[in-house]
């Protein structure tokens, strides 16, 4: 059963409750890019909840930031693009949002890349998912991280624009971190560059791969409430 199919709304259409379950639905469907045949078989049995995954025969695992796991109905292991989709834990194993304190999500993509391949730049991640502002850009850890002002949306309109972009090689692979949150959440703002930073460095050091750099520079940043 996805995401989407697991959240109950409320009578009471405002706030978190009415707004996360269009936020799930749409945000589930990427997971159903795997129809694409650049995408591969689905991998986990429906409805699993892991608490880490891997993508091309193990080469990467995938391991969340504490409290996240991986949706197993959003994996898809195999093929020339790879896919996983993450959110609370709690969150996917029950039907209601009662408890969650903020709502972000985070999608991962692979695909096979030379080892030295250069990291993109801030301004090519920006017109790959734009057009859009850059509103905070670093290189930490060898982890291209940015934060758009537009592009959340595209997943839904409940979305927040605002959205965090990452980018890291790992094991022959270049792998492609996204975090969204529904509006005004916290994972809009610095909560959800230290999502990807998290998991960004969980991927490597799971994987085996090793940074080789270290400080990023940053430009501005919008902070959400709370974040």
């Amino acid at each position: 059963m996805p995401i989407s199919d697991r959240i109950i709304p409320t009578s009471q259409g405002a706030g978190r409750a009415g707004t996360a379950p269009a936020l799930f639905a749409a945000l589930a469907l990427l997971g159903l890019a795997a129809c694409d045949d650049s995408f591969g078989a689905p991998g986990a049995r429906p409805g699993a909840v892991l608490d880490s995954a891997t993508l091309d025969e193990g080469s990467i695992r995938i391991k969340g930031p504490a409290g996240y796991c991986v949706d197993g109905t959003s994996l898809r292991d195999r093929g020339p693009k790879q896919f996983a989709l993450l959110a609370q834990c709690d969150l996917l194993r029950s039907n209601e949002v009662a408890g969650v304190t903020s709502l972000a999500f985070i999608t991962v993509t692979a695909v096979r890349a030379e080892a030295d391949a250069p990291l993109p730049s801030a301004e090519s991640i920006a017109k790959t998912f734009g057009p859009a502002t850059v509103l905070y850009s670093a290189v930490i850890d060898d982890i291209r991280i940015v934060q758009l002002n537009a592009g959340g949306t595209s997943a839904t309109d409940q979305a927040d624009p605002v959205h965090w972009r990452g980018v890291l090689n790992a094991n022959g692979h270049a792998i492609g971190l996204a975090a969204y949150s529904m509006q005004d959440g916290s994972g809009a703002g610095l909560e959800g560059r230290n999502l990807l930073l998290r998991l960004a460095r969980n991927i490597r050091n799971d994987s085996g791969a090793r940074a080789t750099t270290g400080d990023g520079v940053k430009d501005r940043v919008k902070t959400a409430p709370g974040g």
